[in-house]
């Protein structure tokens, strides 16, 4: 529990980017006599790594959605519009009954350019300029896409719909950080007890015990980490790679 701001008083420690907190604060009356003991428990949570199992788990939402690498897909971008100009110039020529849409030409050259790179779009995803609505995108074929983006330019960005691109070269895509799980470790602590009738002594009590309290995290993370599942399982620094979630095995 959190009491609304921390102990200089200038800084709110509750906030919605973090695990939910509850906060209270008690006050004692001044005249207030006799032996006052607070017993405390809690838990703190550890950031650790998902297992395989877990990644896997629809229902976890954990599995890594890998996109482009900015840059990459800034170049295939800039390079669709010639084929994409030429390819609409083409289906212009024929009778207009066996006019490709334009929404399928984006289609092929993209895919194509993704493919030079590496990338696949899994098969039953569409690719649509970004700001295309997706139900417009997967609903009844287009009678009119001149208001779509023709060449993919002009700020439009290709993006996939109800789906995901699948990399065979690390290089294509853009790294991301390790998704989140988290461990609850309970913390035990011997309880405060003070005199309230002698204040110098209270302070001096709270402030030891709040030593004692910090100290009691640091030994329990510490302790662990020194475990073969801390060993194993807890947090490090490093980014996703395709190829380190194609099994269970990489």
């Amino acid at each position: 529990m959190l009491p609304r701001f921390e102990e200089s008083g200038e800084q709110d420690e509750t906030s919605d980017i973090h695990i939910s907190a509850h906060g209270l604060d008690c006050q004692i009356a001044g005249s207030a006599k006799g032996n006052l003991v607070i017993s405390v428990s809690f838990s703190i949570y550890l950031c650790t790594l998902p297992s395989w199992d877990e990644l896997t788990k629809a229902e976890l939402e954990l599995f890594p959605n890998l996109t482009l690498r900015r840059d990459l897909e800034a170049t295939i971008r800039d390079a669709m519009r010639e084929p994409m100009a030429a390819a609409v110039a083409a289906e212009e020529t024929k009778p207009a009954d066996q006019r490709r849409q334009k929404r399928d030409l984006q289609q092929q050259i993209y895919r194509e350019l993704l493919g030079s790179h590496g990338v696949e779009v899994s098969s039953d995803d569409w690719v649509v300029d970004a700001g295309v609505n997706p139900e417009q995108a997967a609903g009844t074929p287009e009678t009119d896409s001149s208001g779509q983006s023709e060449t993919a330019g002009d700020g439009a960005r290709p993006v996939t719909q109800r789906g995901r691109y699948i990399f065979h070269r690390d290089e294509a895509a853009q790294e991301i950080d390790i998704p989140q799980k988290w461990k609850r470790l309970p913390i035990e602590l011997a309880p405060l007890s003070v005199d309230m009738s002698d204040e110098a002594a209270v302070q001096v009590a709270v402030e030891t015990w709040t030593g004692q309290m910090r100290e009691a995290v640091v030994k329990t993370i510490a302790a662990w980490v020194d475990t073969d599942e801390g060993r194993n399982w807890a947090y490090r620094a490093a980014n996703i790679k395709p190829s380190y979630i194609r099994s269970e095995k990489t």
